[in-house]
């Protein structure tokens, strides 16, 4: 899932798709789109792009939820991506590793170039 925010100004590369997900805390629906999109995660590599589709958060503008995207097992599979709740890092497929961090980090938040969104 990822920010309405975060993706509004390709917004025409929006695509019908709403999605209901059953949580802890009840039913969350998220808006009625998705869309695919090209990142990197320069935490381990500036240079591999990922492609990935996601449903597009219903959030309202003023909120904070504290996330920009969720990405989902499917995807940490596919990355070889490695939740190391011991040692408190994530590890990627070429044993990069990234210290966890509050999800209330304050470093600026990336954005999303044209050339990223297909």
């Amino acid at each position: 899932m990822v920010k309405k925010s975060f993706v509004r100004k390709f917004r025409e590369k929006f695509h019908k798709n709403k999605q209901e997900y059953d949580t802890a805390g009840g039913t969350y629906t998220t808006s009625n789109y998705d869309v695919k999109i090209d990142f990197t995660m320069p935490e381990f590599s500036a240079s591999k792009i990922i492609t990935q589709q996601f449903h597009v958060d219903n959030e309202e503008e003023d909120m904070n939820i504290g996330y920009d995207m969720i990405i989902r097992r499917e995807l940490m599979v596919k990355l070889g991506l490695i939740t190391d709740y011991k040692r408190k890092v994530l590890v990627w497929w070429d044993e990069t590793s990234v210290p966890m961090r509050s999800v209330y980090h304050t470093d600026s938040k990336p954005t999303f170039s044209r050339a990223e969104i297909k």
